[in-house]
């Protein structure tokens, strides 16, 4: 079964949105997910992409442009068009920061469409922020 959380953040720029991913990918990466940053664009992609490297000095995760040589060997991928599927390996997070909801996923269009929501199989929490809403999906 899957469950989608969604985090209404006090701050909705895109600067605060993106922080607030890279901080919630590291603790879902370091809780041995698989994880899926679904941007709006390559442009947001991108600035993913940089952010991951730089948004703490002390931290390090390996993450890769979804198509790319590497996404293949890292637990974090970004990508802005069809998310992955998930596989038996290990278990598969998708953190959606399109205002949209990604093709192929199985949340209804009832969803809010103003917050970050991330769909996953179980619970990992971040220090940044708790899920404001959860929703199991059959």
């Amino acid at each position: 079964m899957t469950q989608v959380d969604f985090y209404i953040l006090p701050d909705t720029t895109l600067e605060a949105r993106l922080d607030f991913a890279c901080r919630l990918a590291e603790t879902i990466a370091g809780k041995g997910y698989r994880l899926h940053l679904h941007a709006e664009d390559e442009a947001m992609a991108s600035d993913l992409d940089e952010r991951l490297w730089t948004f703490r000095p002390e931290a390090y995760l390996p993450h890769a442009l979804l198509g790319s040589e590497m996404a293949e060997s890292v637990a974090v991928t970004i990508g802005w068009e069809q998310p992955p599927e998930p596989s038996a390996e290990a278990p598969m997070a998708l953190l959606n920061l399109d205002p949209g909801i990604p093709s192929g996923s199985r949340v209804s269009s009832g969803s809010p469409r103003s917050s970050t929501s991330i769909s996953r199989c179980s619970s990992p929490s971040a220090s940044a922020g708790r899920p404001t809403s959860s929703a199991a999906i059959p």
